[in-house]
């Protein structure tokens, strides 16, 4: 069953501190919105590059508050880290074979 971007969302901003039953972070709206920020413009950037397009991600919370973008198709994976303090997003992605590789740091959203 796939959960909407819209319901993912919904799930992240409800966590409070300790939702792992640990230390967990809360998600924070401006990191989510970060995230939202930088999804069309890696999409734009994969495309430019591998000619591949990556439909619809999944956003996962992380335990340091920040926000995972995870891009799985049949052609491509793709994740991307967009942390909750101003650094820039950390992505790496290959297809299949790992001939077609991009990895790196994304600049602070502006």
């Amino acid at each position: 069953m796939t959960i909407t971007l819209e319901r993912q969302i919904e799930q992240m901003l409800a966590l409070h501190k300790g939702w792992d039953d640990r230390e967990a972070l809360p998600i924070k709206r401006e990191t989510i919105d970060k995230a939202l920020k930088y999804m069309p413009l890696m999409e734009e950037y994969v495309h430019n590059m591998l000619n591949i397009k990556l439909g619809q991600p999944s956003l996962t919370a992380c335990t340091d508050g920040s926000v995972d973008l995870h891009w799985n198709s049949d052609e491509y994976e793709l994740i991307m880290n967009v942390p909750e303090r101003a650094l820039p997003a950390t992505y790496y992605g290959d297809d299949k074979h790992r001939s077609k590789v991009l990895k790196g740091n994304f600049p602070k959203y502006q």
